[in-house]
């Protein structure tokens, strides 16, 4: 035992190795590994060999403190006084320990060897330590990224937190290849002229049942679309229009045409789409039309006028629009 007070550790190489906590192209998970390497002398000075059992420790104080992490390795192999060791390959290591200063303990076989160590990152560790900076090109490895982060497992991939203030900033436009989707109610509706006969009745769903009303001859009804013209601070593109409607009766009662158009100025607009297919379904349905022409929505252009025209044989017989979505990219 007296040898094995006055053995000491004379020699400290330490790597955090970023790869551990990155998600490679195949979906192969790596760990998170703490490369240590250290030198045993005994008492006179003269290098150790043979196998020894290690325990390593990591506090949040130099002296004192909380036992953050811990883990034993016997029989590590000791070659003229060196050994390495890869810790956590017993007890994983938590990543999340690490965004504040930690020192590490050594014993070997059951001896303290003198005061903890405080860990010191790998140069390029130090690119994500809080308050640093990542820049880049955004053209290297197989990303086009400056910075890449990847979960393919369960939970998010980037969570942010602000006690105060935006949890998230940004000097330039959000990209998301998510899609997004506007709802529009079935009973927003409004009829073409205020003179029209058109009636309606509105439903629990959201929907509404149009019949004709006294006149007879083909209605117009409107559908108002409110929507922002850029999200996260650039243009949006709109890709599918979905109408749900029944018809009571779809050879007295049924829609003629969809369109759907932008505006581009106060007395101005452009077509995005002009559908006139009859739509006869004599059961809850809905048809998508794709949107191709004049769909992206920017800072200048982006108020949408939707309106259909329905066709009546009576009055007895309705059309009942359920509601409308479109869908957003905006990537």
């Amino acid at each position: 035992m007296r040898n094995r007070s006055l053995w000491t550790v004379v020699g400290l190489l330490l790597a955090l190795f970023l790869l551990a906590l990155s998600t490679g192209c195949d979906g192969a998970v790596l760990n998170l590994r703490i490369s240590y390497q250290g030198y045993l002398t005994d008492v006179g000075g003269n290098p150790i060999s043979g196998n020894r059992n290690m325990t390593f420790r990591m506090w949040n104080a130099a002296s004192g403190g909380t036992n953050m992490w811990e883990e034993t390795q016997n029989n590590v192999p000791v070659n003229g006084g060196l050994f390495n060791v890869a810790l956590g390959s017993v007890t994983p290591l938590d990543p999340a320990d690490f965004h504040k200063p930690l020192w590490l303990e050594v014993v070997v076989q059951g001896q303290t060897m003198g005061d903890r160590q405080p860990l010191q990152g790998a140069p390029y560790a130090l690119s994500l330590a809080p308050g640093s900076v990542v820049k880049g090109t955004g053209t290297t490895g197989t990303y086009s990224s400056t910075l890449t982060i990847s979960n393919i497992g369960s939970g998010a991939a980037l969570t942010a937190y602000a006690a105060n203030g935006p949890a998230i900033y940004t000097y330039g436009p959000i990209g998301s290849a998510s899609l997004s989707y506007i709802w529009i109610s079935g009973n927003s509706l409004m009829k073409n002229l205020a003179t029209d006969t058109t009636r309606w009745d509105l439903q629990a769903n959201g929907g509404a049942r149009i019949w004709r009303g006294a006149a007879t001859g083909q209605k117009t009804v409107y559908f108002p679309v409110t929507i922002p013209s850029q999200l996260y601070g650039q243009p949006v593109k709109l890709t599918k229009l979905t109408v749900y409607y029944k018809c009571l009766d779809g050879s007295k009662g049924f829609v003629t045409s969809t369109y759907l158009y932008k505006h581009t100025d106060a007395d101005s607009n452009a077509l995005i789409i002009g559908d006139t297919v009859d739509r006869t379904g004599n059961t809850a349905t809905s048809y998508t039309l794709d949107l191709t022409s004049n769909n992206v929505l920017s800072a200048s252009e982006g108020g949408l006028g939707m309106f259909m025209y329905l066709s009546f044989a009576d009055d007895t017989n309705y059309v009942q629009i359920g509601g409308v979505r479109l869908e957003l990219e905006h990537d």
